[in-house]
């Protein structure tokens, strides 16, 4: 069996400008404070209170991604 994955990268930091997957951080203690991952996960996006949200789901186990988006 083959299959094609795509490694996703989540983080609270801002893309920069017209660069995929390359981040900015304003100072050495934002870019500290802020976890990054890079692996196979799966993203859902949504909106509270009229700004975007990302859950980004790693790994397998029992979760339900739609009662997650309905719990936020």
């Amino acid at each position: 069996m083959c299959w094609a994955a795509t490694l996703e990268s989540a983080t609270g930091l801002p893309e920069c400008r017209g660069k995929r997957i390359r981040f900015r951080a304003e100072n050495f203690d934002i870019l500290y404070d802020s976890p990054v991952e890079v692996s196979i996960s799966r993203h859902s996006h949504l909106k509270l209170r009229g700004l975007p949200h990302r859950i980004v789901i790693d790994g397998e186990g029992n979760y339900d991604p739609e009662k997650m988006r309905a719990d936020a």
